[in-house]
């Protein structure tokens, strides 16, 4: 469903979709972490 967004052909919207989601996925968590980190709540 990602991939669509940006280009019809499905062989492409495959691989775009899945780069766009593991990107997203990278995003949120590097936010996550800093957001922890900034509050000093960072632990294991």
């Amino acid at each position: 469903m990602l991939g669509t967004m940006v280009t019809s052909n499905r062989d492409r919207a495959k691989v775009l979709g899945f780069l766009m989601h593991l990107l997203n996925g990278w995003l949120f968590a590097s936010l996550y972490a800093a957001a922890f980190e900034s509050w000093r709540k960072a632990t294991w």
